[in-house]
């Protein structure tokens, strides 16, 4: 990282560029480079100067800090190639799938003026790059929670799982977010997430009540048998 200057008064450190390393090997090389007196440590891909090796701020406890952190020139918005490189160094997502999701939609609700950056309002907006992560890191921690969910080819234990409120019933959005990882999808693959979307409503016209799945409509029709095949189908079409 390297620090803002204004007025001639040190400011907040902020990356010099978009790579991000593991805190021990990064600090490890900073030493190396210390130990040779020389005054600038080095990216050891892109060679850029840096004054010192800090860790990524936690988003959930300073998110300002967070955005001023990925500022690179000090300009009060951060641009695309640092968000995905950032992303991808936080979170357990594919990199191509992130960028085909930015350039798809996921980018346009974040950059709301369309230049192609991210304001710090934009950032805390509605909708915005903030929310987005920490709905991700939610999921995670849900997922982290719930612990590795049966197959479909076991119905009662599925149903059981994914009843985590224990109401004998499952909404749509909580059979969509079973699917997705039933069928290893990605809420960062928009348009398998909608064929998803698509065979859980053909499911839900025939079997749900109230707009909830039942647990015996769920083990004692067909419904079981034809969310598996949705979940297959998708899975097997890639794109």
């Amino acid at each position: 990282v390297s620090f803002s200057t204004r007025g001639g008064v040190e400011g907040n450190p902020h990356v010099i560029c978009a790579h991000f390393f593991c805190f021990d090997c990064a600090s490890q090389q900073y030493m190396k480079q210390q130990s040779q007196n020389v005054e600038e440590f080095e990216c050891p891909i892109c060679r850029a100067p840096a004054r010192e090796v800090m860790p990524l701020p936690d988003i959930t406890v300073n998110p300002r800090l967070w955005f001023q952190f990925l500022d690179v020139d000090g300009s009060g918005t951060i641009v695309q190639n640092t968000v995905v490189q950032t992303l991808e160094a936080m979170l357990p997502i594919d990199t191509e799938n992130l960028r085909e999701a930015l350039e798809q939609s996921v980018w346009k609700e974040w950059d709301k003026t369309g230049d192609r950056q991210i304001s710090e309002r934009e950032f805390f907006d509605t909708g915005g790059l903030l929310e987005w992560v920490r709905g991700h890191q939610h999921e995670l921690k849900a997922a982290q929670a719930r612990g590795q969910a049966p197959p479909l080819a076991e119905p009662e234990r599925w149903f059981r799982h994914w009843d985590t409120a224990k109401r004998g019933r499952l909404r749509r959005g909580e059979v969509l977010r079973a699917l997705c990882e039933e069928a290893r999808i990605s809420s960062l693959e928009p348009k398998r997430v909608e064929r998803l979307k698509e065979g859980i409503q053909k499911v839900w016209e025939e079997y749900a009540v109230e707009d909830m799945l039942s647990r015996d409509a769920f083990l004692h029709t067909k419904a079981a048998e034809e969310l598996a095949a949705v979940a297959a189908e998708v899975k097997a079409k890639r794109g």
